[in-house]
């Protein structure tokens, strides 16, 4: 699923891997977040190539659904941290792509010590 933009100067097409990427890279800049969870695999956020196997987006009719599987530093406010993450995705996807988000659900998946 690639998303299309009809602008004045042409369309604009912004591919799944471009979206997903960008999402992962906006978790991982917020605090708490150690990386990602895979099959039950951690992929901290040094592994940058790997990041996006813990982020699943879907389209629920004109707008995206995000699911994102995380590993947060031991100790953190669960709640907080998750918020955070909502915010901050949905806010740079519509913003930064112009892509309605519809949800952006949080799988709180393992929490390890902070390096």
């Amino acid at each position: 699923m690639a998303v299309k933009i009809n602008t004045n100067r042409g369309q604009v097409i912004i591919t799944n891997k471009v979206i997903v990427k960008t999402i992962a890279n906006v978790c991982t800049s917020c605090y708490g977040v150690v990386g990602f969870s895979n099959n039950g695999r951690t992929i901290k956020k040094e592994n940058i190539a790997q990041l996006s196997k813990g982020v699943k987006i879907r389209a629920n009719q004109s707008k995206l659904v995000i699911d994102l599987h995380i590993v947060a530093a031991y100790g953190v406010n669960i709640q907080s941290i998750s918020e955070s993450i909502c915010r901050n995705v949905k806010y740079e996807i519509q913003h930064m792509m112009g892509i309605e988000v519809d949800k952006v659900i949080v799988h709180i998946d393992n929490m390890v010590e902070k390096e």
